[in-house]
């Protein structure tokens, strides 16, 4: 059997988020992903203030501000006639006490591609294709049965593995909450031709719905972001999305060209019951899930206190990792209570 200290299942950004701090720290740790290569796709492209100092202190601001900017201006249209335009996030100029006061665009493939680059350089790696089959935990540790047939024991296990985490599922942990299957939307990466750079486009036709189109920073690419009325199931093709695109923005110049990666968003807003168990923590969106409006679910995941608990904590096995743990649902619920 191998031991380590931490074994974190889940490799996205906050799963690599808690594994580069402990790397860093020299904590021994895995991060194992079930799925067989990254993921793709913009997904979460907003990173807070918050976020990038975290992402600061970890060493990988730099790289991810040179790819990045901030929103451009929003326009929204009814056809070609422009209705409204604003701001998502006002600028503002740093200070000792804000160095990031910007919320900047950066698709989250880049975001955990930066993310496994450093943690490379720190001599970890994400075991990709290795899913976690099941634990078991006592009052010293958790062993873990790994779907390629090893056992692992580690001093704790993190949850990183999603709002449907099967960690979180298998402690009976309950998951308080609501899913709005009327507020679905499909969310895409496209390439587009004919369009501008300088907006986010948004277009509204009375009767069919909303679609809108974000540049993505750093990329040729936009993602795509079409409403969806109850009942309705996306199709997953260009065509589909070609379809969507010109019946609600009635624009006959802009085509879509491609569609690189696509996906069904509903909005969830729901809050594990507790983040611990034992010898087993719950990070990111295991642990809670809300709209990603403005980049806030990045920020809660990246720079949620359970991974910075773990980075308080010289030795995964200190008695102040467990109470750290009982305080983070504490302060998050209260922050989640000032929004």
């Amino acid at each position: 059997m191998n031991n380590t200290d931490v074994l974190i299942a889940g490799a996205g950004p906050t799963g690599l988020t808690l594994a580069v701090d402990l790397a860093r720290r020299g904590v021994a740790c895995r991060i194992v992903d079930q799925a067989p290569e990254p993921a793709g796709g913009s997904k979460g492209k907003g990173l807070q203030p918050r976020t990038q100092e975290v992402f600061d202190d970890l060493g990988v601001v730099a790289p991810i501000l040179a790819a990045s900017a901030p929103y451009p201006p929003l326009r929204v249209r009814i056809g070609k006639v422009p209705v409204w335009q604003a701001r998502m996030h006002e600028r503002a100029a740093p200070t000792d006490a804000v160095p990031y006061p910007t919320v900047v665009m950066h698709p989250q493939w880049r975001t955990e591609a930066v993310l496994r680059g450093r943690l490379a350089e720190l001599g970890g790696e994400v075991e990709q294709g290795v899913a976690l089959a099941g634990f078991e935990q006592d009052a010293r540790g958790v062993t873990a049965r790994l779907g390629s047939g090893e056992r692992v024991r580690a001093r704790y296990l993190v949850a990183a593995d999603g709002g449907r985490s099967t960690v979180r599922k298998a402690l009976g942990i309950g998951f308080t909450g609501e899913t709005r299957e009327e507020q679905r939307s499909a969310l895409a990466d496209v390439r587009a031709e004919g369009l501008g750079r300088e907006h986010i486009h948004v277009w509204v036709r009375p009767g069919r719905g909303m679609v809108a189109l974000y540049p993505m920073a750093g990329t040729d690419t936009f993602q795509l972001l079409a409403s969806l009325r109850p009942g309705v199931e996306p199709e997953r093709t260009l065509a589909w999305y070609q379809r969507t695109f010109a019946e609600r923005s009635m624009l006959r110049g802009v085509r879509l060209t491609e569609l690189l990666w696509s996906s069904l968003y509903r909005v969830n807003i729901r809050l594990a019951d507790r983040y611990r168990s034992g010898r087993v923590l719950l990070a990111g969106d295991a642990a809670h899930v809300h709209p990603p409006t403005g980049g806030r679910a990045c920020s809660t995941c990246c720079g949620g206190r359970t991974s910075r608990c773990c980075r308080r904590t010289p030795r995964p096995a200190s008695p102040a990792a467990p109470r750290c743990a009982r305080t983070s649902r504490r302060g998050r619920t209260r922050a989640r209570g000032t929004r």
